[in-house]
C-alpha cells in the first residue's frame, strides 16, 4: 500500500508542477532562478531529456505496457527476493505515469527544469532516473552479496 501512496504522491507533484507551468508561463518562456538554473517551458514529443523527438505515440504505447507490467509485478509478486525492488519500481512508475498523463491528454510532455547545459526535464523525469538508479544499486548490492555467498562456500 505504501508503494501506491508513493506513486500517487509523485504523480500529483509532477502534475501540480506542470499545471503551474502551464498556467503561468508561455511556450518557450524562461524564468531565471539561480545561476544556470531556470524554468523554461517546452513541449517534449520525445522521451526523457528530449531524446527521440516526434515519437510520442510510440512512447505512449511503451509507457502504458511498462506501467501495467510493473504494477502487476508490484501487486502479484509477493516473494521476499522481489520486495526490495518495490520502492525503486514505485518511484519509476510514479514518474512514468506522470509523463504518460501528459502524452495521453496533451500529445506531448511538459518540461520546464532547465540547467542551461542539459536538456530540459520535469519532476517525472527525475523520479524515473532516481528510481532506475535505486534499482541498479539494489541489483548491484544483491549481486555482490550473492557473489560473496558463493565465495564463502
Amino acid at each position: 500500500m505504501l508503494y501506491f501512496i508513493i506513486m500517487f504522491a509523485l504523480v500529483a507533484l509532477d502534475q501540480l508542477t506542470k499545471y503551474l507551468v502551464l498556467s503561468t508561463m508561455s511556450l518557450g518562456q524562461s524564468i531565471p532562478l539561480v545561476g544556470v538554473i531556470k524554468f523554461t517551458y517546452i513541449q517534449n514529443t520525445g522521451m526523457a531529456f528530449g531524446l527521440f523527438h516526434n515519437a510520442s505515440w510510440f512512447f505512449t504505447v511503451v509507457s502504458i505496457m511498462t506501467v501495467i507490467l510493473v504494477i502487476l509485478v508490484l501487486i502479484l509478486w509477493k516473494k521476499p527476493f522481489i520486495a526490495q525492488y518495490h520502492l525503486p519500481l514505485s518511484i519509476v512508475i510514479g514518474g512514468a505515469v506522470g509523463n504518460l498523463i501528459d502524452r495521453i491528454f496533451r500529445g506531448y510532455v511538459v518540461d520546464f527544469i532547465d540547467f542551461t547545459y542539459w536538456p530540459v526535464f520535469n519532476v517525472a523525469d527525475i523520479a524515473v532516473c532516481v528510481g532506475v538508479i535505486l534499482l541498479a544499486i539494489q541489483i548491484f548490492r544483491e549481486g555482490s552479496s550473492e557473489q560473496g555467498n558463493i565465495e564463502n562456500k
